[in-house]
């Protein structure tokens, strides 16, 4: 403990204070309680660590990693790092928390900084584990940089290697040497087929599996997408088909029908489920802006130089909340204007949105939410027109005549429910309200005594 108690003195601590944060740590011992029972164990004594949940824990920790920090940032170690971005600047070491990455310009650079770090632990009185270090390195041979195996060593003990054609994972994410994007690509894929077998899986509505897909895409992709750079035309092309086919697919759409309302929140009559390209664009952003405020200037001029960034310059202006409300805005005028540029699909949600509040659109989603996916769907596609009329056959080239088949007039989703004549003579219309109104009254005697009555405007 003589390090912690080295660098608190370094920052100018009250040696009463310090005495007692080190009791804290040397002298500190607990029990367990068992449950209701009342009875636990003897005292137990903390022998090394920190304690887990403690606020002074990181704090002592950076203290005692600044004395490190301060020494490799010298001129003389600082010089063994990689060039990076402008040519001018060298990355030598990067740490988060526990975990530490070396970078060296060579083999025997990246011996020297290890073997400092290793004496630099032993004095601190710190462990390095070899047997969870990694080793990745590249080299140039016959004028192409290859990935090699290198040999490094630390307490004596090797470092083992990522072999050849292998990634390397830092905080999460896979680094690769070829830097093709096919593993993020591969990542995303997987994930989001992940998300889709989920929610398939689950005995609920499609309405509601559409709301469990949403939740597991922000919860799946938010990293990769975060992270890795994939371009936003292939996030459409690959990840968004996959997430409209599979709701397609739930709500038996027809391949005619628009897939613009998936995105659009409920309260607008859509799913309210993002599209993974719309969710890249918020994570690139967020991203972008998290470099952009950073207070290290190497991870501000990171975000300059970063090739193809999404983020507009006025956003970076902003503060993140603000700026991702204005994405978020941008993102859904985009798909209202797609959705609203549709001739006939959108004739109802305009009309629907016109003339009643946000919350009563939004109650109607919820509640066919709830319903049997037959009754749901048919809503569903009546709301967008497109329902397998001759009408709408017609105008998708699938059928030849847009008559009905009844009375030769245009037939419509309004035509078939309301206003065939022929349906009308042949007493349908009234045989539906019957059956309606029938099934109402069996139900609502099944639940009253036995002597009740009801009255119902129906003979038979």
């Amino acid at each position: 403990m003589h390090l912690e108690r080295f660098s608190l003195e370094q920052h100018h601590v009250p040696s009463e204070t310090i005495d007692f944060i080190m009791a804290q740590y040397s002298l500190f011992s607990l029990k367990i309680l068992i449950g209701k029972s009342g009875s636990s164990t003897g005292l137990i004594p903390v022998r090394r660590g920190v304690l887990q949940g403690d606020t002074l824990s990181p704090l002592l920790f950076n203290l005692v990693f600044d004395s490190l920090m301060s020494t490799i940032i010298v001129m003389d170690l600082k010089s063994h790092g990689v060039l990076w971005g402008d040519g001018l600047t060298r990355f030598v070491w990067s740490q988060f928390a526990d975990d530490a990455t070396i970078a060296g310009e060579d083999y025997h650079k990246t011996q020297l900084i290890l073997s400092f770090f290793q004496r630099w632990t032993s004095w601190a009185d710190l462990t390095i584990r070899p047997d969870k270090s990694h080793a990745y390195t590249a080299t140039q041979i016959n004028g192409r940089y290859q990935q090699i195996e290198p040999k490094f060593f630390c307490n004596g003990l090797p470092i083992l290697a990522i072999k050849s054609g292998e990634a390397m994972t830092f905080l999460g994410r896979d680094f690769s040497f070829a830097s093709d994007g096919e593993m993020a690509k591969q990542i995303l894929l997987q994930g989001t087929q992940d998300c889709i077998d989920l929610a398939s899986s689950l005995p609920i509505t499609p309405s509601l599996k559409c709301h469990a897909l949403n939740l597991w895409l922000r919860a799946k992709l938010s990293f990769p997408l975060s992270h890795y750079s994939v371009s936003i035309t292939w996030i459409k092309l690959h990840l968004d088909s996959l997430i409209s086919g599979k709701v397609r697919s739930w709500m038996d759409l027809p391949p005619r029908a628009t897939a613009h309302f998936i995105s659009v929140p409920e309260k607008m009559l859509g799913l309210d489920l993002i599209l993974p390209s719309l969710l890249a664009e918020l994570c690139q952003a967020g991203t972008a802006m998290t470099l952009a405020h950073s207070s290290d200037p190497n991870m501000r001029k990171l975000q300059m130089l970063q090739k193809g960034a999404p983020t507009p310059g006025s956003f970076l202006t902003l503060a993140r909340k603000e700026a991702s409300k204005s994405i978020k805005k941008q993102q859904l005028h985009s798909q209202l204007d797609m959705l609203e540029n549709l001739k006939v699909q959108s004739l109802i949600l305009k009309s629907l949105r016109a003339a009643l509040p946000s919350g009563e659109l939004q109650a109607w989603a919820r509640h066919i939410a709830l319903m049997k996916p037959s009754i749901s769907n048919f809503a569903r596609k009546a709301l967008l027109k497109v329902l397998l009329t001759n009408s709408n056959l017609a105008r998708w080239n699938n059928s030849h005549s847009d008559s009905c088949p009844q009375c030769n007039n245009v037939e419509t989703e309004k035509h078939i429910i309301n206003n065939c004549s022929s349906s009308a003579t042949q007493g349908r219309y009234t045989w539906r309200h019957n059956a309606i109104l029938k099934m109402l009254v069996e139900h609502i005697q099944s639940h009253l005594p036995i002597a009740a009555e009801v009255f119902f405007d129906m003979t038979g």
